[in-house]
């Protein structure tokens, strides 16, 4: 198996500590907690009202109001920290090579959100008013996508244990799947029970 070197040259995250990668720094250098109130829901009638809510982070900053309102807040993340990691690597004016380029992104799952929301909007209003949207902004591949198609090469997407030494050719193409439940069919399915 032949392996070319892989290099790390910028850094981007969202975080608890901060959503630049000096804030972050320096917060965890100083052994700040990025845990307090809940802030993005009302938490009140919950046994528990804190957590971990991501700082600093203005998603208006990369991308239109238009994707914005079209992306979930996953992605948005996703788009963020591929933005950071780009400028933080100096390779904004930079033209390189996009067939050798990738963007590589861990994560387990994302827009619980957006998932119960359309739920409801399922359950109350019938599948003809569940968004169209639901299904780009649930699979987890769309937080290495995203940002691959708009800055780099091919996207390729770990679903589980990101921390694993993981090797695939640079341009790996993530997998496809198809959901059989009524959010994702179309508005002819009976509704649920």
């Amino acid at each position: 198996m032949n392996r070319e070197p892989v290099v790390v040259t910028g850094l981007g995250l969202v975080s608890p500590l901060g959503s630049t990668v000096s804030s972050f720094w320096t917060s965890l250098v100083a052994g700040q907690s990025g845990i307090g109130p809940l802030t993005r829901f009302d938490a009140s009638d919950l046994p528990v009202r804190f957590g971990g809510e991501a700082k600093g982070f203005d998603p208006l900053s990369v991308l239109s109001a238009k994707d914005a309102r079209r992306l979930t807040r996953f992605i948005q993340f996703a788009v963020w920290a591929a933005v950071h990691a780009w400028r933080d690597a100096g390779l904004e004016d930079v033209d390189c090579d996009r067939d050798r380029a990738g963007v590589f992104i861990g994560s387990g799952m994302g827009a619980l959100d957006m998932l119960e929301e359309e739920h409801r909007n399922l359950l109350d209003k019938g599948p003809g008013r569940v968004s169209p949207f639901l299904i780009p902004g649930v699979i987890v591949n769309m937080a290495a996508g995203v940002p691959a198609t708009s800055a780099s090469g091919d996207p390729i997407s770990v679903r589980s244990r990101p921390a694993r030494p993981v090797h695939m050719p640079l341009a790996k193409r993530p997998g496809r799947s198809s959901g059989a439940m009524p959010t994702s069919s179309s508005p002819g399915v009976p509704k649920p029970r």
